[in-house]
């Protein structure tokens, strides 16, 4: 009977240490190791002096099938022209900086619109200054884009609307007028290992995202008047990790986002936007927006916790959101704590 009562104890004790376990809050975000499907099927060659080989990168997307690898050769490079990527292929430069499309004529430059896509290895520049311009423009699931450079839109770097599954990983975007990412109502988007330089608008925008993972990037914007390096609104389940946070006038914004968690990040400047290194506007009940700091280095060694200060408004819009803006009130001060700051910055490869 005793052997039996000692059983039944340490089966309590372990199933109360689960349950202490289970209940921890800390907000995280895995980040998905989903891969994009790898294709097995025909390559076909644009440029270069092969026989057979086609002129126009639109055209061989027209011929190619689902599985196919479309190869661009830069001995032809610049190519003057947008692609419409209707298929599930390989869209792949020969090498990131000679192999380039010069989209200057046309709103999209890249539009994808099959699942599955890779597109890989080119520089992609200049697109029409109008509403919908954008460098790349994905409205399709699973697609990855790496290794590229995305420069001098008159728009968009990249433009996200209603996807899923999208990897941007390993690009340079360079001096795009407005967003170089602009991300609307999407789940699992993995931005990882991009090199963001100058935009007049925001580095990363995004609106009604959930699961959004941002690691390993550095952000540098020089211009005085420059946007942030993050706008989040209405987003749910961030992490964001391992950055390098260097522009220095720019910040990072969360609009009514929950569950964002900030580790490991190198804040070098204190960002001058409304006086604060992070900036939080609530329009809704901040004790629900729950959001952690640990283990990230704010330009300076400390000892001490970090705090960092938002604001609770009651309202958004119109006149009284403009003044918050200008003239950096407080309304409702809200503090959030990183508990365990880094004495120096970590050493983050890119």
């Amino acid at each position: 009977m005793n052997g039996q009562s000692n059983f039944l104890g340490k089966t309590l004790v372990i199933c109360i240490l689960l349950l202490l376990i289970s209940l921890n809050t800390t907000p995280s975000v895995a980040i998905d190791s989903t891969k994009n499907p790898t294709y097995s099927g025909n390559t076909l060659y644009v440029g270069g002096s092969g026989e057979g080989n086609y002129t126009k990168i639109q055209d061989a997307i027209d011929d190619a099938s689902d599985g196919d690898t479309v190869f661009v050769y830069d001995e032809s490079s610049p190519y003057y022209e947008n692609a419409i990527v209707n298929k599930s292929i390989n869209l792949i430069g020969e090498n990131r900086i000679t192999t380039k499309i010069n989209g200057y004529s046309f709103d999209i430059v890249i539009d994808i619109i099959a699942d599955g896509v890779l597109f890989s290895c080119f520089t992609v520049l200049n697109c029409r200054d109008s509403d919908e311009g954008a460098i790349i423009k994905i409205r399709a699931n699973s697609v990855t884009i790496n290794d590229n450079a995305i420069r001098n839109s008159n728009e968009d770097g990249i433009i996200l609307s209603a996807v899923n599954n999208i990897n941007i990983s390993n690009n340079i975007f360079m001096d795009n007028h407005y967003q170089n990412i602009d991300i609307y109502n999407s789940n699992k988007i993995r931005i990882m290992n991009n090199t963001f330089h100058g935009s007049i608008n925001n580095c990363i925008y995004s609106e009604n995202t959930n699961e959004l993972v941002i690691v390993g990037n550095v952000f540098f914007n020089p211009l005085e008047l420059a946007g942030l390096d993050l706008y989040l609104c209405e987003l749910s389940n961030c992490l964001i990790k391992r950055n390098i946070f260097e522009s220095p006038n720019a910040g990072i914004f969360l609009l009514n986002c929950k569950n964002c968690y900030f580790t490991e990040n190198n804040f070098m400047n204190e960002f001058q936007y409304l006086g604060f290194g992070i900036v939080y506007i609530y329009p809704n009940n901040p004790i629900t927006n729950k959001h952690k700091f640990d283990n990230n280095y704010w330009a300076n060694p400390r000892t001490l916790p970090k705090i960092i200060i938002g604001n609770f408004a009651f309202s958004y819009f119109g006149w009284f959101y403009r003044i918050i803006i200008t003239w950096g009130l407080l309304i409702i001060p809200i503090f959030h704590f990183d508990w365990h700051p880094a004495k120096e910055p970590y050493d983050i490869e890119i």
